[in-house]
């Protein structure tokens, strides 16, 4: 059988027949690289530095820096600082140790050959064996260690320098929101909620419809008051909350260690406490705005852990009975805050809009439609009442006659002995009616905001009405939960209606007319 070319060429040279047989030379070579390496790791282990854990750190950053967390900046910063004096003073009898010893073994091989050599190449094959610079393998090795983890580190200092200035904490806290946001739309929407019905501006202007308005208000009513037992809102809050957690739970990890690095302690003796007095001591030495940042950071990491105690009933009660007022909010609250603000919303624009629009006609209705006027009414309704009187009049005209006179007689006295009474009288008379002008009108007024004030309901609608009269008059503008307001003047003017709703928009709280 002929043999195929390819294997007939390779027979015809040294070079070809020594590929087709296994030397002991060549494994030779491929000991002596997994030796170094052993002997590489070993010193490294020696000085500190885990092998294991710095490969894995920068296997994740080959695969993706973004698989890098704070959690492998104290490491690579541990070991970075020793990486750092090895560049500086390279660890040349490490090197030498490591040349000896491959020498010493390549010697003992050359010495005593393995059978199996392949004979016609074992002087070119201990020939370039030695010159090998095994030491080099070792060099190589450590420079990689080091450049690898000196890229990986670069990433982490990015990193944290987002968490010193602010950045990852507005992003976590815009995602929370979102997350927030979302998911009570969806929600709302397999409800068949119509987010689309309610205006922009819902204050200034009335909505195309008012019934998609008022089964909304059932739908966020159901939710809230379930008539069924249902705990579909309550479970959403506590599968959303959990989910919200794990990631604030992580940022305060990572600013705990970010912390521990630059204020130098370890990162297992974290607590507010412990972090603020260990920022006081280190004042003189940071720089004043890297110092405010770092309070900063402190002041998140203790709001947050307040967060999630909230969450605990026992916490939200004092014991001496009452609520807990507090400036924190938890995330369960941030969740059922999104159907409140919603119930607040449609409540409101039902008082605004929820009644007949007047009729262009209506405003000369009196003048056109031969209506009797309210005196005439008034006039008309005295007749009905007293038909006696009335009947009387008619009865006996001349008698009336002589009692006109009679006035007439009494007006003209009295007319002529108060004639001169009334110049000395005209000044103070014109000062006063100009006071009861202006005090009418001022009545008036206080009459409307009176009575538009007395309609005023709250979203604590069991409270009594001094309660509800001091939570209206409060100044404090700290107030966290101001009042929903709901008007039941059907008489009130749709002008005075969003005067109210506006101030109740604005941040000031609503006060009483003077």
């Amino acid at each position: 059988v002929p043999l195929h070319p390819d294997m007939a060429e390779q027979l015809g040279s040294v070079k070809g027949l020594q590929k087709l047989i296994s030397d002991p030379v060549d494994g030779f070579f491929d000991k002596m690289t997994e030796q170094v390496k052993e002997n590489t790791n070993g010193f490294l282990t020696a000085h500190g530095i885990d092998t294991t854990i710095l490969q894995e750190i920068l296997d994740r950053s080959e695969q993706d820096q973004k698989l890098l967390s704070m959690r492998d900046l104290p490491v690579l910063s541990n070991f970075n600082e020793k990486f750092k004096k090895w560049k500086e003073n390279p660890p040349q009898q490490f090197y030498d140790q490591i040349e000896s010893d491959c020498r010493a073994e390549l010697a003992a091989l050359k010495k005593n050959p393995p059978s199996g050599v392949f004979q016609p190449t074992i002087e070119k094959a201990f020939t370039d064996l030695e010159s090998v610079k095994f030491s080099q393998l070792a060099k190589n090795r450590l420079n990689r260690f080091i450049g690898n983890c000196d890229t990986a580190l670069g990433y982490l200092v990015i990193e944290k320098s987002q968490f010193i200035n602010g950045s990852r904490k507005n992003t976590l806290t815009a995602w929370w929101l979102g997350k927030i946001d979302t998911t009570a739309r969806r929600f709302l929407a397999d409800r068949e909620y119509d987010d689309k019905a309610i205006p922009e501006d819902y204050i200034s202007e009335r909505p195309a419809d008012l019934e998609p308005i008022k089964k909304n208000l059932n739908i966020i009513e159901e939710i809230l008051h379930p008539t069924d037992g249902s705990t579909d809102a309550r479970d959403l809050a506590d599968t959303l909350k959990q989910e919200i957690y794990v990631k604030i739970n992580a940022f305060i990890a990572d600013v705990s260690i970010i912390l521990a690095d630059i204020l130098d302690f370890d990162v297992v003796q974290f607590s507010v406490a412990f972090a603020e007095e260990a920022l006081a001591t280190k004042k003189d030495e940071l720089e004043e705005s890297l110092f405010k940042c770092l309070g900063d950071m402190i002041k998140d990491v203790d709001y947050l852990l307040e967060m999630q105690e909230m969450e605990n009933p026992e916490k939200q009660i004092n014991p001496g009975g009452g609520l807990v007022l507090s400036n924190v909010v938890p995330v369960s609250g941030l969740i059922m805050s999104t159907f409140f603000r919603r119930e607040n919303v449609l409540r409101t624009i039902l008082e605004l809009y929820d009644f007949p629009e007047p009729s262009k006609h209506n405003s000369n209705s009196l003048q056109n439609s031969g209506e009797t006027s309210a005196p005439e009414q008034n006039q008309k309704d005295n007749q009905d009442n007293h038909p006696e009187e009335n009947q009387e009049e008619k009865d006996n005209p001349q008698d009336l006659n002589q009692q006109d006179n009679d006035n007439q007689d009494n007006q003209q006295d009295n007319h002529n002995d108060n004639q001169q009474e009334d110049g000395a009288e005209m000044d103070a008379n014109d000062e006063i009616q100009g006071e009861e002008h202006l005090n009418t009108e001022n009545n008036s007024e206080d009459a409307e905001e009176g009575a538009m004030e007395r309609k005023l309901v709250h979203v604590f609608p069991n409270e009594d009405s001094e309660n509800k009269t001091n939570f209206m008059s409060s100044t404090d503008e700290n107030d966290l939960f101001k009042p929903l307001i709901v008007f039941d003047t059907p008489n009130a003017s749709v002008d005075h209606k969003r005067k109210i709703a506006s101030n109740h928009r604005d941040p000031t709280p609503i006060q009483k007319s003077s």
